[in-house]
């Protein structure tokens, strides 16, 4: 896997009317996450004179590449298996659980499930960024040489079981790009992304070398107001942000509220 260099895309900007009329002549909107495409959907909508409309295709940059490789394997191109996001997960846990296994008490584990989550999120940042593996292999780090021998694993385990993670997608999608293997959009849209990462860059611009138009949606200008309000532990705070929320429902002048939270965990009476 080589490493590219830092590359600023020339990505021209698009302001919301240009790209929802785009959109409505068949351009394709990817965006960062789930979210922010549901919102984008909902946006569209409320825009629709007419009773039906065409379904716009904005969606996550995941699900777009996931039914990029679906093609590569109803074509035949691909056959590899793409693991779900619980089976990635559980593969590594087993992993680390079967080297963990193997050690002697004094080289234990205390937190194996920690671990191996770890360890996924580095295989993760690993394609995300295009690292070489020469750069990780010369590393004497101890917890480097350790992610290096489960890489290993799940790498054997991937190829004699045709599986496929999906922190590898970017880059099959990307060379199935540049070798012409995928019909693409002739406009693609990109929203809500504040720093593209490597494999990502590589993706724009094979997109680009195949002739398809890359443009960046615009941030508008948001204004809004900020407050502090001091709480004495979290069962407060989370009584206070619902108390906040019934006043803007109540108050009638607010189309959607969110709330943030750090931490699900529950927290009884």
């Amino acid at each position: 896997m080589e490493t590219l260099p830092q590359t600023d895309l020339d990505l021209q900007p698009v302001d919301d009317e240009s790209a929802y009329v785009l959109l409505a002549q068949g351009a394709t909107l990817l965006t960062v996450n789930n979210r922010l495409s549901t919102s984008l959907h909902e946006t569209y909508a409320r825009r629709q004179d007419a009773g039906a409309w065409e379904t716009p295709d904005i969606l996550p940059l995941s699900g777009w590449l996931s039914r990029q490789y679906d093609a590569l394997v109803t074509r035949g191109i691909a056959t590899a298996q793409l693991l779900q996001p619980t089976q990635e997960t559980l593969l590594w846990e087993l992993v680390v659980d079967d080297w963990n296994a193997a050690r002697s008490r004094d080289e234990l584990l205390l937190r194996p499930l920690a671990a191996a989550a770890s360890a996924q999120e580095a295989w993760r940042l690993m394609h995300d960024w295009r690292v070489e593996d020469d750069a990780l292999e010369a590393s004497t780090i101890p917890e480097t040489r350790q992610f290096l021998q489960w890489r290993e694993r799940i790498r054997s385990l991937c190829a004699e079981r045709d599986w496929i993670t999906r922190s590898e997608l970017i880059a099959r999608v990307a060379s199935a790009i540049g070798q012409g293997a995928l019909a693409l959009p002739q406009t693609c849209l990109l929203a809500g992304f504040d720093e593209l990462t490597r494999a990502q860059q590589h993706l724009l611009q094979a997109l680009l070398q195949q002739g398809s138009d890359v443009r960046m949606l615009a941030a508008g200008p948001h204004r809004g107001e900020a407050g502090r309000l001091l709480c004495t532990g979290s069962a407060q705070e989370i009584e206070q942000a619902a108390w906040w929320a019934r006043r803007k429902l109540e108050a009638g002048n607010v189309s959607r509220i969110g709330i943030v939270v750090r931490s699900m965990t529950f927290i009884g009476s």
